[in-house]
């Protein structure tokens, strides 16, 4: 059985659904994906790259960061 772990989402609504959206990075079978409303990317073994394009630090934006994301 192989499970999809949530590693990290951003959700934000910037008045409008041209700017509303959501990104998350999952982990499945040890490799790493970005989905979302703006793009996909992955797969890839490096987790860090993918967090950093998730935009944590817009107050604006609902952040979820699991543990496996430190």
């Amino acid at each position: 059985m192989y499970w999809i772990i949530l590693i990290a989402s951003v959700g934000y609504d910037h008045y409008g659904p041209a700017h509303s959206g959501w990104n998350a990075v999952y982990e499945f079978c040890g490799v790493y994906v970005l989905s979302g409303s703006d793009f996909d990317d992955g797969p890839t073994e490096e987790l860090d790259v993918l967090l950093d394009q998730l935009d944590f630090d817009n107050p604006e934006h609902e952040v979820f960061r699991s543990k496996y994301a430190d």
